[in-house]
Parts: structure tokens; C-alpha cells; sequence
């Protein structure tokens, strides 16, 4: 036999709910009282259809939450007021400001029924009977009367309907306070938000304006949801809605957006920056659906977004901080978590997972968030303070490294003088093509460890910006040709062809810097050839506003991902461990900085297995014959008297051996104070000075001192004083300068460099 358990039980459920219909809620004077909503969702018919209805269709709330949900479309709620206190004038108030339409029926024991239209979308005027930024429902009841209440919502979103009755003094008094303190948090928000856009402003940098976004969305979200939006929008409270629901999906591509950029996640964390990215375009999406007005899907994957947004990001920064020691993370997990945990929490309500009520959790929301910005601005303030940090060890290690390279080519030049300049001098006593060959194997080597500190000297002052141009007239065809020369013993060996291809209307001379040129076509020929097995090389150079040059080769090619990399200091790109081709890695970088610092720029076109071509374009002024002095290439400089002067009698005798094999005489000092006696006896017949900078008893720039006032006292003319020095940094030339000399020539010294350096000053007297 069936038991009658389950029919009473269902009975006793219905008696129950009739029974809270039935009952009305007395109201308390001198309180807040909560109202607990019967709810129907499923009639959605007239007034008098819905009071007709059966209680099968009403659903008691609880009465500490009115969570609802998403909806879109129309709900019914309804209940009974009683007044049992002497009190009369009361206020109904909802929490939730923005609901869009509301009627209200308000049902007396009399039969009278009287209808109030408020809600979001009406303007302000029509919204409230009394001065607040909520919802508010006017009641006079006088002492035992009964009233019930019908109330139509039609909302598109989220809702909840937590509302509450008390007198209207006690309502406007809470409110006064509650906006009091509301406005000193908006104060607190605009000021951070012009803090960061100020910063931004002056540094440039995105992750400011990622946070601007961030604070501002939120500062939408809110005043939308207290009201004040939409009494800003009271005309056009569709635009007050559409910011305020709109500001959702930003705020979490803001957050993500912040998060990447001040903790690196992309360098630290690549898989969960690719989440990141996915999140990114999620968000975007569903701020486009929301444009489209599509609210019922929007909002629940706004909530979604924001919820496993901010539930991540302190969870990765703590991870960061324990993993990689990440100082950034600790602190950025400081300002996230209180928010996080807020923030994921009013998600989970929005999304029906847990309950709890709205309006309250929106206060918890703002305090959250202003502990939050605090605690992020001053995080921001740290990371400046970090930075500037990283920036003074960057620039003390840089200052360390460039000394340091400094010391090393100083110290590798004067023994590499003794080398270079004593295979020259042996090259006039070798006979036998054996030795022959062996001397010019030990000049090779030599000229390629000169090379390689010179790159490492050359990169350093470009990254300092000390490095200054000299716009010479050159003979674009006759530095190809010795290019050609140069190389041609690499080109040989590899059995490869050099082509030279210059379009007949390139003029004769052009005015620019012959060197750095030389330099950046000597380093890519160089790089194609050590790349190219088969086939050649071709140096293609025409005019059209610019002069374009190309370096191409058959050679092997580069990768597309190795195409972004080549051209920083120190990248090599080796395909196979047994490749010996690679050099320093400095060849590029300094070819692309030198073709920067000359107006142009370094392109690459590269097919893997068929070749790859560099080109630039750089400005150029054409010369003229006329404006060509007529001896400036070519003629032989006299028999000159030349005053030397070293400590390092490898270094004299190698420069005397230098001048004797170009047929000039010279006097020898091995220190300062000798040389300006040599200079006082034979000052009538000395032609040049070539004085070394650091020698004992007195140095190279107190000799040239006296030099120049033995000079001024006489009345003479000064001669060309040249230091001989093995430093390489301009710092230095100027010093030269101050001291009274004309010019330095750096070590090791080759015939051609010193003849130069001679040609170039004995001209100038």
C-alpha cells in the first residue's frame, strides 16, 4: 500500500507557502527590515492574470538574499506589509540601481490599486520619489493598515532584488552617509587614475595606461551599478547601461594585459602568456557581442572571464615570486589577493554558483579595490624603483665591460706593434717563399686579433653613441676594387667569384664616410663568404636620390626565425656543432649601427639553400672634378725629419724601421724630457712629432705642452705633433687635444696607416 507520507508532505509545503502569502511582513520602527520576495517566473500575463494565479506558481526567496540571476525578460514578485508601529511614512529601497523597468502595484485593504513606473531606463526624475541614487518606493501606512505589493521587473542581465523598508529619515541619513564615504573612494580613484595617465604621459610606457584602463572600467562598472551613471545619462540612460556593462570585458583584458607586461610573463611563463593571449581575444569578443547587444550571453561570459582572470593572476604571481625569485611577483601578489579574492567570489554569485547578496558584496568590491589600488601604486612605484636599479648596475657593468675592453686592447696593441711592425720589417729579409709565406701567415693572424678588438671597440662606442662620421670624397669604383683585393685570397681558397657590378651613371666621387663604408662592405662580403660554398658573390651599388648598395651570395641562407636575431650583438647562427665559421658576432651589429649612424638602414632577404642578400640605402652628395683637390690621392710625400718618442724600445725600433722603409730620417727619445730637448736643439729642421702618450720622467701630453709654448715663444708656426697610442676611445683623442697635439695614431701601426696619418698632417702645415 502506497504511504501517505509524500501527499502530506507536499500538502504541508503548499499550506506553507500560502501561509507566507498570508502573512503579512510586520514592519519595525526604527529599523531596517529586509523583504523576503515570493517570486513568480513563469506567468508573465496582466496584473489581474498574475493575482488570479494559483500558489503553485509562486516561489518563496530567502529572506536574507534576493539573488536571481541572469534573466532576460519579465519576472513577478510579491509581498504583504503590515504596520504595527505609530510610524506612518516609510520608504521601500532597493539596493540594485539598476533595474531597468519596474512597476509597482501597490494593493490596499480597500481594494485601491495604485501604479508606480520606475526603473534604470526612465529618466532620473521618474525613478525616485526622493532625493537618492537607489530605487526607492514611498509608502504611507498608517498604524495596523495591511498593504500588498506587485512588482513587474523587466531586466536584460544580471538581477538581484535585495531591498528593505524603514522610515524615510533613517533611509535618506544612511544614504547621505553611504554616498559620503562613496564619493571620498571615487575621489581616491580619479586621483589614481590621473596619477598613472601622468606617468604614462612621461615615460611611455604601456603597462600605466593598462592600469589607467583597468581603473577607469572600473570606476564605469561602479557608478553604473550605484546609479550615478545612470543619473550622469538621465536623458540617454541606454548609453549609461551600455558603458556600464561594457566596462566588464575591459576590465579583464586590462588586468591581463597589466599582469603580462609587469611580470613578464611572456619571458617566464610562455604557455601561460598563449591562456593569456586566449583570454585577451575572448574578452574582445565578448566586448563586440556585448556592441551587438546580445546581454544574456555577454554577461555570463564577462563573469567568466573576470572570475578565472582574477582568481590567476595572484596564484602566477606568487608562483613567479617562489620559482624564479621574481621580486615583482611577491609584491604584485600583495595587491591582487584581497581583490582577487573579492572579485572572484562576487564572479561566482554573478554566475549563480554560490549565493549571496549583490549590494553588499559591491561595497566589499570597492574596498577591495581601493586597498588594492594603493597597494598597486605603490607596487608601480617600486617597479620604477627596481628598474632604476637595474638601470644603475646595467650602466655600472656596461661602465666595468667598456673599461675593462679598454684595458684589454690597450695592453694586447703595444705587444701586437711589436709583432705587426716586425713582420712588415722582416718582409724586405725573406728570400725564401717558404718564410715568405710563414711571415705573412704570423701578419694575418695578428691583423685578425687587431680585428677582433676593434669589433669589440667598435661595438661599444656605438652602443654609446661615440662614434662621429667624416664625409670624405671617395672613389666609390676604387674602394670596391681594394675590397676585391682584400678578399680575394678568401674568395681563392674557396674557389668562389667575386663580382662587382656599379651602374655607369654612379659618379666618380661621392661625399661620405669612406671608412665606416669600407668597414660595413668589408664585414657582409666577408659574412657572405664564409656562408657560400659554390658560387659567388656580387657587390651591386647604383644611384637614383640615394646610393644603393647590395651584398649577394649563393650561399646557404638563414631561417625565418633566425632572420630576427642576426644582427644582435654576439648572435651566432650555428646549424651544426663542428661549424668553425662563426666569429665574434659583432660583424652584423656593427654594420647595421654603422648604416643607422649613416642615414640608412640594413635590410636581409633571404631563401634558405639559394643565397641571401643585405641592402641598404644611404644618402650621399655627389662631387664634382672641380671640387677634387688635384694631388689629394696620389703623390709621394718628401724625405721628412720626424721626432719619436717611446719608453718601449720594441715600439721605437719598430717605428723607426717603419720610417726608414718609406725613406724618412728621425731622432729617437725614450722619454718626454728628452724629447722636448731634442725639440728645442732641432725645432728649425723637425717636420712631425710622433710622441707616445705614457712614458716615464715626463708624459706625452706634458711634452707637447711645452712644445707648444717653446713654439708661441719664438713665434713659429706649430708643427703636426701626432700621438702614438694604444688607446682607442675618443675620450682619449679629445685629451690629445687638450694637451696640444693635432691627431693620435692608434697601435699597432701599419706603413699604410702611418703613412696616412703623415700625408694627411705634413699637408696641413
Amino acid at each position: 500500500m502506497e504511504s501517505p507520507m509524500p501527499r502530506f508532505c507536499l500538502l504541508c509545503l503548499l499550506l506553507l507557502s500560502v501561509g507566507l502569502q498570508a502573512a503579512p511582513l510586520p514592519l519595525q520602527d526604527g529599523a531596517f527590515v529586509g523583504v523576503p520576495w515570493q517570486i513568480n517566473r513563469s506567468d508573465t500575463g496582466s496584473f489581474s492574470e498574475v493575482r488570479a494565479a494559483g500558489e503553485e506558481h509562486w516561489q518563496q526567496m530567502p529572506a536574507t538574499n534576493a539573488q536571481i540571476g541572469q534573466i532576460k525578460g519579465e519576472i513577478w514578485l510579491r509581498q504583504s506589509l503590515i504596520n504595527p508601529t505609530d510610524h506612518q511614512d516609510w520608504m521601500l529601497e532597493f539596493s540594485n540601481r539598476a533595474i531597468q523597468w519596474l512597476d509597482v502595484y501597490l494593493v490596499r485593504e480597500t481594494g485601491e490599486v495604485q501604479l508606480l513606473h520606475m526603473g534604470g531606463m526612465l529618466p532620473a526624475a521618474q525613478n525616485q520619489a526622493l532625493p537618492t541614487y537607489r530605487i526607492n518606493i514611498p509608502l504611507q501606512l498608517l498604524k495596523d493598515e495591511q498593504l500588498s505589493l506587485w512588482l513587474r521587473v523587466s531586466h536584460n542581465g544580471f538581477l538581484d532584488v535585495n531591498a528593505h523598508i524603514a522610515p524615510q529619515q533613517m533611509v535618506l541619513l544612511a544614504d547621505l552617509r553611504q554616498t559620503s564615504l562613496e564619493m571620498l573612494l571615487y575621489g581616491l580613484f580619479l586621483g589614481l587614475l590621473v596619477y598613472h595617465l601622468i606617468i604614462f604621459a612621461g615615460t611611455r610606457e604601456w603597462i600605466y595606461l593598462y592600469y589607467s584602463l583597468f581603473i577607469s572600467s572600473l570606476i564605469l562598472l561602479f557608478s553604473f551599478g550605484e546609479g550615478y551613471l545612470l543619473a550622469v545619462f538621465s536623458s540617454k540612460p541606454e548609453m549609461a547601461y551600455y558603458l556600464g556593462q561594457s566596462a566588464m570585458p575591459v576590465i579583464s583584458l586590462a588586468a591581463i594585459q597589466l599582469s603580462r607586461a609587469y611580470l613578464s610573463i611572456a619571458e617566464h611563463l610562455p604557455r601561460i602568456d598563449k591562456l593569456a593571449k586566449i583570454m585577451i581575444v575572448l574578452a574582445l569578443l565578448t566586448f563586440i557581442i556585448r556592441a551587438s547587444g546580445f546581454m544574456t550571453f555577454v554577461i555570463p561570459m564577462s563573469a567568466v572571464i573576470g572570475t578565472i582572470t582574477f582568481a590567476a593572476i595572484p596564484l602566477i604571481s606568487v608562483w613567479l615570486h617562489r620559482r624564479h625569485g621574481n621580486e615583482l611577483g611577491q609584491i604584485f601578489a600583495r595587491a591582487w589577493g584581497l581583490w582577487g579574492i573579492v572579485a572572484v567570489y562576487v564572479g561566482l554569485v554573478t554566475l549563480n554558483i554560490v549565493q549571496g547578496e549583490v549590494g553588499l558584496l559591491w561595497f566589499y568590491l570597492k574596498f577591495a579595490f581601493a586597498a588594492q589600488a594603493i597597494l598597486l601604486a605603490w607596487t608601480l612605484a617600486q617597479r620604477i624603483r627596481l628598474i632604476k636599479f637595474a638601470m644603475a648596475k646595467a650602466e655600472t657593468e656596461n661602465r666595468a665591460k667598456n673599461d675593462l675592453i679598454a684595458r684589454v686592447s690597450h695592453e694586447i696593441r703595444t705587444p701586437m706593434n711589436g709583432i705587426l711592425g716586425t713582420s712588415q720589417l722582416l718582409e724586405s729579409h725573406l728570400h725564401d717563399p717558404e718564410a715568405q709565406q710563414l711571415n705573412q701567415t704570423i701578419y694575418q693572424s695578428g691583423l685578425a686579433l687587431v680585428g677582433v678588438i676593434n669589433d669589440l671597440i667598435d661595438s661599444t662606442k656605438l652602443d654609446m653613441g661615440r662614434i662621429a662620421l667624416n664625409p670624405v670624397p671617395t672613389d666609390i669604383r676604387k674602394m670596391a676594387r681594394q675590397i676585391n683585393t682584400l678578399l680575394s685570397a678568401q674568395f681563392q681558397a674557396k674557389q668562389l667569384t667575386m663580382h662587382i657590378e656599379i651602374a655607369e651613371d654612379v659618379p666618380a666621387w661621392l661625399l661620405l664616410d669612406e671608412t665606416r663604408l669600407r668597414q660595413v662592405l668589408l664585414n657582409l662580403i666577408g659574412n657572405a663568404v664564409k656562408f657560400t660554398e659554390t658560387g659567388g658573390v656580387t657587390l651591386g651599388i647604383r644611384l637614383s636620390e640615394q646610393l644603393h648598395v647590395s651584398v649577394t651570395d649563393s650561399g646557404r641562407g638563414i631561417a625565418a626565425e633566425d632572420l630576427k636575431r642576426i644582427m644582435r650583438p654576439f648572435e651566432q647562427i650555428i646549424t651544426n656543432r663542428h661549424d668553425k665559421r662563426a666569429g665574434t658576432g659583432l660583424g652584423l651589429h656593427i654594420s647595421k649601427k654603422l648604416v643607422d649612424l649613416m642615414g640608412g638602414e640594413l635590410q636581409v632577404h633571404s631563401v634558405l639553400q639559394q643565397g641571401t642578400c643585405f641592402s641598404f640605402s644611404l644618402p650621399v652628395e655627389v662631387m664634382s672634378e672641380a671640387e677634387i683637390s688635384a694631388g689629394h690621392a696620389g703623390e709621394e710625400l718628401p724625405p721628412l725629419n720626424i721626432l719619436i718618442a717611446d719608453d718601449n724600445p720594441v715600439n721605437l725600433k719598430v717605428l723607426g724601421g717603419l720610417l726608414k722603409k718609406m725613406g724618412h730620417h728621425y731622432w729617437v727619445a725614450n722619454n718626454g724630457q728628452e724629447a722636448v730637448g731634442l725639440f728645442t736643439h732641432h725645432m728649425s729642421r723637425i717636420d712631425v712629432v710622433l710622441l707616445d702618450c705614457e712614458m716615464p720622467v715626463m708624459d706625452g701630453y706634458s711634452a707637447a705642452r711645452h712644445m707648444r709654448e717653446l713654439e708661441a715663444s719664438q713665434h713659429l708656426p706649430a708643427l703636426p705633433i701626432i700621438a702614438v697610442t694604444a688607446h682607442a676611445y675618443d675620450q682619449h683623442l679629445e685629451q690629445v687635444k687638450n694637451a696640444g697635439m693635432d691627431d693620435q695614431l692608434s697601435k699597432p701601426i701599419t706603413l699604410s696607416s702611418l703613412e696616412n696619418k703623415l700625408r694627411e698632417h705634413y699637408r696641413r702645415r
